[in-house]
């Protein structure tokens, strides 16, 4: 195993959201990918440094690789939680809304509060992070959604 394979498949494998244990069966599963690969090019005839290059080139780009393979994981989270954030959006422009013609007045700290946390929901949802713990943040800011 090459350093070079190490530092691909880690950072393939930051893109997932998963357990320990997940992480490690997928990381061991896309290292015998590499090399296999590896292996293959060098019975083409290629020498040893060229069929690695090969092989890293065939795998693809770590970020785009690590979401597929977190869309395959869990198909229809990313949609789920744009749904919830969209939802919460105009949930709270709605009982904003509502309460200001109702009421006469609202609730501005709420209102503030509601939407930052919707929007960030929406964000996470959106675009992952790989230096973050996405599965952290996530799961605090829905807490924290909860809460509002």
């Amino acid at each position: 195993m090459t350093d070079q394979f190490k530092r691909v498949v880690e950072r393939t494998v930051q893109q997932i959201e998963g357990n320990g244990q997940e992480k490690d069966d997928l990381y061991e599963e896309l290292m015998i990918h590499l090399e296999m690969s590896k292996e293959q090019h060098m019975k083409e005839g290629l020498s040893e440094k060229e069929a690695e290059i090969k092989a890293m080139e065939a795998f693809g780009d770590e970020v785009s690789v690590g979401e597929q393979i977190q869309q395959a994981m869990f198909p229809y989270r990313k949609e789920m939680m744009m749904l919830l954030a969209v939802g919460s959006i105009l949930f709270t422009s709605g009982v904003y809304l509502a309460q200001l013609f109702v009421e006469g007045d609202a609730y501005m700290l709420w209102l503030v509060l509601s939407m930052s946390v919707s929007t960030s929901l929406f964000i996470f949802s959106i675009q992952s992070v790989a230096f973050l713990n996405r599965r952290l943040w996530m799961n605090s800011l829905l807490l924290i959604h909860i809460a509002v």
